[in-house]
């Protein structure tokens, strides 16, 4: 894709966003073009870690929004 054209994309998203987009949009490429890292800690890297490779392998289970929703609302009538 040429730099015209994605730039002629990029033009036609911030058109049809709506506010919360938009922000979304500029805080990203803001981000991007500041070279913002984000720092983690050791501990929390050690965190994402395990259960990265407890997902590798199998040992804990994934669920999909629907049903992570559905099981939420049921706990919230009890």
């Amino acid at each position: 894709m040429t730099i015209a054209a994605v730039k002629e994309k990029l033009h036609h998203y911030i058109d049809e966003a709506n506010g919360e987009k938009a922000k979304a949009m500029l805080e990203y490429i803001e981000d991007e073009l500041s070279g913002k890292q984000y720092e983690v800690s050791d501990e929390t890297m050690n965190m994402l870690n395990e259960r990265w490779e407890n997902y590798i392998t199998g040992k804990s289970s994934v669920h999909e929004l629907s049903e992570s929703k559905k099981r939420i609302e049921a706990r919230i009538k009890k």
